[in-house]
């Protein structure tokens, strides 16, 4: 386990048991304030095709799980039909790069023959 992961189990162990430490803590960070990244949308909303991209290991009961033995991190995708009901869950070091190696050039090209105009990324 690297030394960055273990700071962060430690922290969110501590954090859990005194949450208030954890707001002190927060309260010190500081934020980037600079200018948010903006582009005009070249199509109006309701007329767009939209996607909602997460890393949050979301998949039917009808899929097979993620491989989370695999520590390099499942580069896998489950598609989620818009019209299915229910509830929507980190992602870290290796599973990092797997992701933007090998799934995220895969998902890009589907988002495009699929012909959506904006997809919204929502990291768990």
């Amino acid at each position: 386990m690297g030394r960055a992961r273990l700071k962060n189990l430690v922290l969110a162990r501590i954090f859990t048991v005194f949450p208030g430490l954890a707001a002190r803590w927060g309260k010190g960070l500081s934020m980037d304030s600079g200018e948010i990244p903006w582009s005009v949308p070249r199509k109006p909303l309701r007329e767009a095709v939209l996607a909602i991209v997460t890393t949050g290991g979301v998949h039917l009961r009808s899929d097979p799980p993620f491989d989370m033995s695999d520590p390099n991190g499942d580069p896998t995708f489950r598609e989620i039909p818009a019209d299915t009901p229910g509830e929507m869950g980190h992602i870290d070091g290796p599973h990092l790069a797997t992701l933007r190696q090998r799934t995220a050039p895969e998902i890009a090209r589907r988002l495009a023959a699929a012909g959506v105009d904006y997809a919204l990324l929502v990291p768990a």
